[in-house]
């Protein structure tokens, strides 16, 4: 099946149209599609397209389409900028409770952690982390001044995702 040949944005616009998209202004809808792409914005027409024959429901229009695209990508940024600074808490409260209670290197140890946690697999992600960033300054400067001894609190720089 060889792929669909590439659209201009005006003829992006027109097939908008044909499916029974409301479209005020084709400029607008040109403009918008330049900056956003066709294939990223049609995620938002699956509510608004019949399934029988793939056109828009009656008085969609592209600007309410906009207009959700819009609110969507603002709640994404609040949600992300959240997510952002819950992680950052986190890692900033283990890497400090873990330093407390077991020291800098206690991240290291087994007997550490529980029976849940692979501790093993958990180095690996750590010495991959290490290798990674080996240009990094900070890994350098461990490496150099501390034999490639890292404590902890340098882990809280990494993405939980990563180091959990």
């Amino acid at each position: 099946m060889q792929l669909k040949k590439s659209k201009t944005y005006k003829e992006q616009v027109e097939i908008l149209k044909k499916k029974g998209l409301v479209v005020r202004n084709d400029g607008d809808v040109v403009n918008f599609l330049n900056h956003v792409n066709y294939y990223r914005f049609s995620g938002y027409f699956l509510p608004f397209i019949s399934k029988s024959d793939k056109k828009f429901h009656d008085k969609t229009s592209f600007e309410k389409l906009k207009n959700i695209y819009y609110f969507d990508s603002e709640l994404r940024k609040l949600l992300m900028g959240t997510i952002d600074e819950v992680e950052i808490y986190l890692k900033s409260q283990i890497s400090y409770y873990h330093s407390q209670k077991y020291g800098a290197e206690g991240y290291t140890n087994g007997v550490n952690y529980n029976a849940k946690h692979n501790h093993s697999a958990f180095m690996q992600r750590v010495a991959a982390c290490i290798a990674e960033n080996q240009r990094t300054l900070v890994v350098k400067h461990h490496m150099n001044n501390y034999g490639g001894h890292f404590p902890i609190s340098l882990l809280e720089g990494y993405s939980l995702n990563y180091i959990c």
